[in-house]
């Protein structure tokens, strides 16, 4: 199992809570050949070959409200996971957060941690769910990712070996 991060927000009136877990998604052999795992890899690759965006980051987030970018269809939840994926560079370092269901998905927001503003997709803004997260949220959580960046870095196996069956699966 990967090592993973746990962090709780509050919203300015300190009433509401969002809970929330990042597990990495991303291997690293000998400090520079990265790899992804599980299925956030399926999106990932989907995303790179779709649009023009690169990434050197990936992980899972997992919130504690099953609500929260979830839809219901016959009373049960669709289980849609959710997903950032980052590029640090040496001038920045961007963040994006998705909602994904089998390889496809959408973008929710992007921002780069040099500027302020986030960006809410148009998908996002239409998309009909049990619980959306605030803008204010989706800033808490990229600000806990820019202020501890090692939270989503590549997790460096110890193996020697590179077979793909020797990879932690975590999902």
């Amino acid at each position: 199992m990967l090592p993973f991060q746990y962090f709780i927000f509050k919203n300015k009136n300190m009433q509401a809570t969002i809970k929330f877990i990042l597990t990495p998604q991303m291997t690293m052999y000998n400090k520079d050949n990265l790899t992804a795992i599980g299925r956030s890899s399926l999106l990932a690759t989907w995303v790179t070959i779709t649009t023009p965006m690169t990434y050197n980051r990936l992980a899972t987030i997992e919130f504690e409200d099953p609500d929260i970018l979830q839809q219901k269809e016959t009373g049960r939840y669709t289980n849609y996971y959710h997903v950032i994926i980052g590029e640090v560079t040496e001038e920045d370092m961007m963040l994006s957060l998705w909602v994904a269901k089998d390889h496809v998905g959408f973008v929710v927001a992007m921002q780069y941690r040099s500027e302020e503003e986030i960006e809410l997709s148009d998908n996002y803004k239409a998309f009909p769910c049990e619980r959306k997260l605030t803008e204010a949220e989706i800033k808490e959580i990229f600000a806990s990712i820019f202020q501890n960046p090692s939270v989503i870095e590549p997790v460096e196996l110890s193996t020697g070996d590179k077979s793909i069956d020797n990879l932690p699966y975590t999902e």
